[in-house]
């Protein structure tokens, strides 16, 4: 899970957060930046949870094609994950988190063991304001968080990049006068040129402010 939120959203998450101060603390917590500079950033919590012990016990009744077994293996597997859930929501604290909490089954099997689940477990889970996700799940879902930071970024920088185009725009307005007086005045040509040459560098140097920012 860590490698997926460094890969994903690389200094954007906390690790052992805890939202309350106390001695509970979540796993990783998701950084929302608050679009308030005066504003606290909001947490999204995710644990990791693995029962690998009530799901193997699923997969081997499951190859061994003991129907009864699979049933009893599947609602241990299930009451488990609940559990889990549970104490995740420990860890919601409304306004510091979101209002729900993301608890992290560590493969795609045991994933889709719950998801595909007929017995209501996934409604029992929202209840909670928890949601479950493997690991195609959260990559979708950071990635996702991912190009919103970028937008909220870009919105930040709106300002400045007008400013450059503004600045880029009177610095054209000049050079056309410049040009002007370059065919008006054929003999002053090499002096008028080089003013034009200085304005077209100005030019270039604002233009590129709008390629550096981040």
């Amino acid at each position: 899970l860590e490698s997926i939120l460094d890969q994903t959203i690389p200094g954007l998450y906390e690790k052992n957060y805890s939202p309350k101060n106390n001695a509970e603390r979540v796993e990783f917590a998701v950084k929302f930046p608050s679009s308030d500079p005066k504003g606290e950033d909001i947490y999204l919590p995710i644990d990791s949870k693995f029962p690998l012990e009530d799901y193997v016990r699923v997969c081997e009744a499951a190859d061994n094609a003991d129907a009864d077994a699979l049933r009893v293996a599947r609602k241990a597997l299930e009451d488990r994950v609940l559990a889990e859930a549970k104490e995740v929501t420990k860890y919601i604290c409304v306004p510091q988190t979101t209002p729900f909490a993301v608890l992290y089954l560590a493969t795609e099997g045991l994933y889709a063991e719950i998801i595909s689940s007929k017995s209501g477990i996934a409604e029992k889970l929202q209840a909670q304001n928890v949601m479950v996700a493997g690991p195609s799940t959260i990559t979708a879902l950071l990635n996702s968080f991912a190009m919103g930071f970028k937008a909220m970024a870009i919105n930040e920088k709106a300002d400045e990049v007008r400013k450059i185009l503004a600045a880029a725009k009177s610095q054209y307005d000049t050079f056309g006068t410049v040009l002007e007086k370059a065919k008006k005045k054929i003999d002053e040509a090499g002096k008028t040129l080089d003013e034009a040459s200085h304005r077209n560098e100005i030019i270039r140097k604002k233009l590129k402010g709008v390629e550096e920012i981040e």
